[in-house]
């Protein structure tokens, strides 16, 4: 056996065999040759990160029915009223733009589709504990309420 060989071979054991495989107990045995790790799927930690295709049906006239529509099934709603700020109740009466009415051709989180309808006036903002959805205008947008 060469120099390169062993030293390579004395290396991976040394260095990399208790860091290359994890606990046999992390693994689950799909097939006589295949093994899959078990891991909950970014889409399953947070549902908001889901992926999906979207097309809002007629009965979808506003931003508010918008975001309604997406977080259905998802786990998460939208803040109570009673906290909505006077910019929220805007974009939330706002009607959805004809071009977002139809999202299928583009595959995005749900937290991408809520940010499309809002607009980039707005940073989309998710309280996992509740599981609650908020809207927050950016600051250099605040001129157009306050002025």
């Amino acid at each position: 056996m060469g120099t390169a060989l062993r030293c390579c071979l004395l290396i991976f054991f040394v260095c990399g065999c208790s860091e290359t495989y994890a606990d046999e107990s992390d693994y689950y045995q799909v097939s006589r040759y295949v093994e899959t790790k078990m891991v909950a799927k970014p889409s399953q930690l947070n549902p908001l990160d889901s992926v999906i295709r979207i097309k809002f049906p007629i009965t979808v006239s506003t931003v508010k029915d918008a975001i309604d529509y997406v977080l259905d099934d998802s786990g998460y709603e939208i803040v109570h009223e009673q906290f909505w700020t006077p910019e929220m109740k805007i974009i939330l009466a706002a009607k959805i733009a004809h071009t977002q009415r139809d999202l299928s051709l583009t595959p995005l989180k749900i937290s991408d589709v809520i940010n499309v309808v809002v607009g980039d006036a707005f940073y989309v903002v998710s309280d996992p504990l509740r599981r609650k959805v908020s809207v927050v205008l950016k600051d250099e947008y605040r001129g157009l309420i306050d002025g």
